[in-house]
């Protein structure tokens, strides 16, 4: 019997998350028996400790609903690993636990009414469906490859003086170290963005999810304006554990005294609560002891070694590109080949990673500038640096020097050394 119910028209435009699609796209391929290179998805490559995995065997038979905040244990341990590596002093109150920070930045943006949402321009790929889901508008702020693809005071004031609706709250999501964009935020960048923000009441959310993988010692914007920031993070990233799915929010007293209320009512409409095992083997993942302060550090050492090394082949081949900052991410720029290219048919990004994975000389899968919110014609793709085996990178990380080998590339990182050499031998056929 047809149906006559027409739906179409009345569904909103939201479109599936172009980082999970290009992970289905590479597995379909590779399942054809493509030798894919997957430099699309950025999942970590490490499992999570040991003790992370025992603990959660061993709390696998609690079936409770927890506190809809979270476990008051649990956000005791990530108040005291907060003030541990950010300096930052605040109580279980402040925190707040969800599956997965992506749910608490949305329903975070879900709670006003209407607002202004500002976002650096190229930002993650779910900030601007998820503003425009809950009806807020979208403010890109526009970054260059010069200045590392990072907002500044000027850029925050421009953009705010320049708002139609002063009125309306505005919120600004900023995602350090940066994906795509792969670098951080100095300590005078911070101070420089926060001083905007006060001027102009900016609410700023802080996903601050790889900021624990950074090389160089993390500070958070809350540190320089600590009344109107929300910290967002959790255990994908940091502690290798992304289908655990356990994202935290720490919100500032200033505004929790605001907020609470309506933060706690949509987690108890939405997703009730974090999955129970998951919240008591958290509990080690933010517990001060030396084997998770050594699995962190070990991961930050393979990670920047391994990005440099590719930002270095990279660079050596005519592409723009900065080293990597923390997080798993680069974010090359193929404009210095914008001739070459334009001859080939391709004059955008999405053209761009077409044509490298589509190639079966090349078969490389990356992520187009125009997903993070790019122009059209710029010709820049994120590239996760992350395939490669990390359980057994983790087992030689002492004794890896200051850069990696060749040697070493090809014999613990192969996908990592084929795909960058095939990268370098694409652009150099151009």
């Amino acid at each position: 019997m047809k149906s006559s119910l027409n739906l179409v028209s009345n569904l909103k435009p939201i479109a599936k998350s172009e980082t999970l699609l290009v992970n289905e796209l590479t597995a379909r391929l590779i399942s054809t028996g493509r030798d894919v290179i997957k430099f699309g998805f950025g999942e970590s490559p490490f499992d999570p400790p040991k003790r992370l995995s025992e603990t959660l065997q061993k709390f696998a038979n609690r079936t409770e609903y927890l506190p809809v905040q979270g476990l008051a244990e649990l956000r005791q341990k990530i108040c005291d690993f907060h003030e541990r590596r950010l300096g930052l002093k605040s109580n279980v109150d402040q925190i707040y636990i969800g599956p997965g920070s992506k749910i608490l930045i949305y329903n975070f943006l879900n709670m006003f009414k209407k607002a202004d949402v500002l976002l650096p321009n190229p930002s993650w790929v779910s900030y601007e469906p998820q503003a425009l889901s809950v009806g807020h508008d979208v403010i890109r702020i526009k970054t260059t490859f010069e200045g590392k693809w990072k907002v500044t005071g000027k850029s925050l004031r421009q953009v705010c003086s320049n708002r139609r609706d002063k009125s309306k709250p505005c919120i600004m999501i900023l995602n350090y170290p940066g994906n795509p964009s792969g670098t951080t935020y100095t300590c005078d960048d911070l101070k420089d963005v926060a001083e905007a923000a006060k001027e102009y009441n900016v609410i700023i959310i802080a996903d601050e999810i790889y900021g624990f993988l950074s090389p160089k010692k993390h500070v958070s914007i809350a540190t320089y304006y600590p009344e109107g920031t929300v910290i967002t993070g959790g255990l994908s990233k940091v502690f290798g554990a992304g289908g655990w799915r356990l994202g935290i929010m720490h919100v500032s007293k200033y505004l929790n005294s605001q907020i609470k209320d309506s933060l706690i009512g949509l987690a108890s409409e939405t997703f009730s609560s974090a999955t129970t095992p998951v919240q008591y083997a958290a509990i080690d993942a933010y517990s001060h002891n030396e084997e998770i302060d050594s699995y962190i550090e070990d991961q930050i050492k393979i990670l920047n070694l391994v990005g440099k090394y590719v930002a270095r082949n990279l660079r050596a081949a005519g592409i723009q590109c900065h080293d990597p900052e923390g997080g798993f991410y680069l974010y090359p720029d193929f404009s210095p080949f914008r001739e070459k290219l334009a001859k080939k048919g391709i004059n955008n990004s999405l053209d761009l990673t077409t044509a490298l994975i589509e190639d079966k000389r090349t078969q490389v899968a990356l992520l187009p500038s125009i997903v993070f919110g790019s122009d059209k014609d710029e010709l820049a793709v994120r590239l996760a640096f992350v395939d490669f085996d990390g359980n057994k990178a983790l087992t030689i990380v002492d004794s890896l020097g200051t850069s990696v080998s060749e040697s070493d590339i090809l014999t613990y990182f192969p996908q990592i050394g084929v795909g960058t050499k095939r990268l370098v031998e694409w652009v150099d056929s151009l």
